[in-house]
């Protein structure tokens, strides 16, 4: 006996936005949830994607290590990123230092 009036999130996004608009977020939601296969387990465990601006993929890492390393990968991460997903356009990446404590592996922050 289910209710009817409960529905998933991308029905609902799907409902409300076009389909180019809908697939995009789509892809937007892949990448960054696939970010450990660009970069790999032990950068990806150091790194993420935290966001994007005119193209500009913004990379927070854990140490200035990780971010030197990062850079040296950063034409392969181009290239994995633009063939996956072409339609975000994403044409460079930044590397910052992540906050102090900040946990980038997605559990307890400062733990």
């Amino acid at each position: 006996m289910g209710d009817s009036r409960i529905r998933k999130a991308g029905d609902l996004l799907g409902a409300i936005l076009t389909p180019e608009v809908a697939s995009k977020a789509g892809d937007w939601a892949a990448f960054f949830g696939s970010w450990h296969k660009a970069a790999g387990d032990q950068l990806s465990a150091h790194s993420r994607p935290i966001d994007v601006r005119n193209g500009i993929v913004i990379v927070e890492a854990d140490h200035p290590g990780w971010i030197q390393l990062l850079q040296m990968k950063q034409e392969y991460l181009l290239t994995v990123i633009a063939r996956n997903y072409p339609t975000l356009d994403i044409r460079g990446i930044a590397f910052r230092l992540a906050e102090r404590g900040k946990d980038l592996t997605g559990g307890n922050e400062g733990a």
